[in-house]
């Protein structure tokens, strides 16, 4: 997995390519850092763009929650946006991940 932060008026976008896993778990702690020092200027909502994410596994969207978890001890909002279809489009719809954060298609 690689990520690249991008932080707009009251937002951090956090965009990750590759795949999330088990062995992310590392790179992932360093992104939730890097998160929460992007957002110390102000920022309200974070917003974890899924879109060029090829493959999340059960470990991955326990990271995911991880963020979630975060983000509201943060007092962030936290948006998921990801694919309309594909095989992390599929896991996020399969979990119900809509029910615990807000999801957006793109």
């Amino acid at each position: 997995m690689e990520y690249q932060l991008n932080t707009s008026g009251t937002s951090v976008e956090i965009s990750l390519t590759g795949e999330l896993s088990f062995s992310d778990l590392k790179t992932f702690r360093e992104l939730l850092t890097d998160t929460i020092n992007a957002s110390s200027a102000g920022a309200k909502q974070w917003i974890l763009n899924l879109v060029n994410l090829k493959y999340i596994d059960s470990a991955g969207l326990g990271l995911v929650l991880r963020m979630k978890a975060t983000a509201e001890k943060e007092q962030k909002e936290l948006t998921i946006r990801a694919a309309e279809s594909g095989d992390v489009a599929q896991a996020l719809e399969i979990t119900k991940f809509h029910e615990l954060i807000n999801l957006e298609k793109n």
